[in-house]
């Protein structure tokens, strides 16, 4: 199973987010998670050894070209 957790807002929510990416790995350690978030944040998740890749959105991204790069990357949830 592939996860995709979207977090774009302020900093401290980006943090929080990360518990919840804990608690699936140690529910489903197989399932792959990644995380898209504000290119300034992307520093502060590449660490984390529960998030297989984290994907920058930068703020001259278009809804429509954030949705034709996800589109076809197979996400379940």
């Amino acid at each position: 199973m592939k996860v995709l957790l979207i977090r774009l807002s302020s900093l401290g929510d980006v943090i929080l987010a990360t518990s919840a990416v804990e608690a699936l790995h140690r529910q489903a350690p197989e399932v792959e998670v990644d995380f898209l978030t504000k290119a300034d944040f992307g520093p502060l998740l590449s660490g984390n050894p529960h998030i297989n890749n984290v994907l920058l959105w930068h703020e001259d991204e278009t809804p429509l070209d954030l949705d034709f790069r996800l589109r076809h990357q197979g996400y379940d949830l």
